[in-house]
């Protein structure tokens, strides 16, 4: 257990662990995302932030001894150019001792590039809460990033006027089910970071459609707004918390 914690790391990459480790167990703690008695099924991709959102639920109960199960999922879209290094997903599982569940399908509704992620994602997403079902888990953990719920924050204004985005918790079905994304107040970059100095698998093959969507388009725009200020997509973060009624039109 200790070597897919640890690791040969210097100071400042010890200090950067440690800041996410923080972030993650603030956001736990704050919201009550992984208790006690827990049965969580993680949705993981095979990318830098699944792989760091089992990480550090792996370490939160192998390490910090909270009692709660884990079980990893791979939804694997079969006529999806999107694919993994299943054997080295296979084996981080195993050292994280999580059982690791695999559902194939194959994607019907194949319009544009413009609608095919929102489809991808909506048929991923069905089968995900079909398994917590099915299997008896009372949560879905997911992989969103600071940057992702940035990023449906702009689009949610741009395309339907309304200020909302992703939130850290989420409750369906009468209570049966929450939707939790532990990693909500941790950057892409703090992810990527993560997954270089533990040296997690890397993507087989990326999905081809990522940079064409409208998601991907307002990636690029966040992008430019880092460049005109470094800041900018933690101001955007932080403004769904620091509103200001006073400055609106009511």
């Amino acid at each position: 257990m200790a070597n897919i914690f640890s690791g040969k790391f210097d100071t400042k990459q010890k200090r950067k662990i440690g800041e996410i480790r923080s972030a993650f167990e603030k956001t736990c703690e704050e919201y009550h995302l992984a208790e006690k008695g827990d049965r969580f099924a993680v949705g993981i991709s095979g990318g830098k932030d699944s792989l760091t959102l089992l990480h550090l639920l792996a370490f939160k109960r192998l390490v910090l001894k909270t009692d709660f199960s884990l079980t990893a999922v791979y939804v694997h879209v079969e006529n999806a150019a999107y694919n993994l290094h299943f054997d080295q997903v296979q084996r981080f599982c195993d050292d994280l001792e999580t059982p690791l569940v695999v559902k194939n399908v194959v994607l019907e509704d194949l319009r544009n590039a413009e609608n095919r992620c929102f489809i991808c994602s909506r048929v991923r997403r069905k089968i995900l809460f079909d398994f917590t079902r099915e299997e008896g888990f009372n949560k879905l953990a997911l992989g969103h990033n600071m940057d992702d719920a940035v990023e449906t924050l702009m689009m949610n204004m741009v395309y339907h006027g309304e200020f909302c985005s992703i939130p850290p918790k989420m409750t369906f079905f009468d209570g049966r089910l929450d939707v939790v994304r532990p990693l909500i107040k941790i950057s892409k970059d703090q992810t990527r970071l993560y997954a270089d100095l533990y040296g997690f698998p890397k993507i087989k093959s990326e999905c081809g459609f990522e940079t064409v969507t409208a998601r991907g388009r307002f990636r690029q725009f966040a992008d430019y707004l880092e460049k005109m200020n470094p800041g900018a997509r933690v101001n955007i973060f932080n403004s769904m918390s620091n509103i200001n009624s006073d400055y609106l039109v009511k």
